[in-house]
């Protein structure tokens, strides 16, 4: 099987969940921020830890963790590219915890 149909396959049945610190707090995010370096090493560690090949993630900005907010990187795996949407599902205790979701297929 193909590394990007793996990595599909296995990211879009099922979501995965992960936690961030969020650095700093503002009125605009009051959890704090998300910070793009540091999400994309989370993401690529996570999806690696899931099907055995660790993409390159790239996302275009920090992420405000405020519950329900939501950012569009891409992974790229064997020289296909995926769309993953991550979405802030809560913020406690100075932490962000977040969804991740792959799109079906590479574009």
């Amino acid at each position: 099987m193909r590394v990007p149909h793996l990595l599909a396959v296995l990211l879009t049945a099922t979501a995965l969940a992960g936690a961030l610190s969020a650095c700093g707090g503002d009125d605009e995010a009051p959890g704090g921020t998300l910070r793009a370096k540091e999400l994309q090493d989370d993401i690529a560690a996570r999806l690696g830890a899931q099907t055995g090949a660790v993409p390159d993630v790239t996302c275009p900005g920090d992420l405000a963790a405020k519950e329900g907010n939501a950012l569009r990187c891409r992974a790229e795996v064997s020289g296909q590219s995926f769309g993953v949407t991550v979405t802030v599902t809560s913020t406690e205790g100075g932490s962000a915890q977040y969804e991740l979701q792959v799109d079906e297929s590479g574009g």
